[in-house]
């Protein structure tokens, strides 16, 4: 199964099916995990994502990424943030994960949200209190979201 995990911006619902994607930052790209079953990577995910507060990002500004410059907002790097990449990234790996693409993982993370169009962000300030797992649906362009991870309270 090919997985991707992210903070959702726009409300999602459980096991929800796009297409098209909402406004999201993508925290760790797509990824396959090894020889454990999906439910025991989803339990050691839920342990990780519960030992964080709500992760609060600030936005920042307006850039273009890659040979078709998408157009994109940039996060403001926290450490937080930093830590719950690369702590993610080690528990795919411990798992036989790996990257289908391993061009800016672990240690050139540039968290941004990619625009739709002319819309971005709507706000500066931005908390999330959950982290979505979401799986791509084989032979289709849908995505499925297949976990919601609750952040600890604050």
């Amino acid at each position: 199964m090919t997985l991707l995990a992210c903070l959702m911006l726009e409300r999602v619902s459980p096991q929800q099916r796009f297409s098209i994607w909402p406004l999201h930052l993508t925290i760790v790209p797509w990824f396959e995990i090894g020889g454990n079953s999906l439910s025991e990577f989803i339990t050691q995910l839920e342990a990780l994502v519960a030992s964080f507060s709500p992760i609060r990002l600030a936005t920042g500004d307006t850039a273009y990424f890659g040979p078709n410059r998408v157009k994109v907002t940039l996060i403001v790097p926290s450490q937080e943030l930093s830590i719950l990449h690369k702590k993610l990234f080690s528990i795919i790996c411990e798992n036989g994960g790996r990257l289908l693409k391993d061009n800016h993982i672990p240690n050139d993370f540039q968290p941004h949200v990619t625009n739709r169009g002319a819309r971005g962000p709507s706000r500066k300030e931005i908390t999330c209190r959950q982290m979505q797992i979401v799986a791509k649906i084989a032979d289709s362009n849908e995505r499925q979201i297949v976990q919601k991870l609750n952040f600890a309270k604050a």
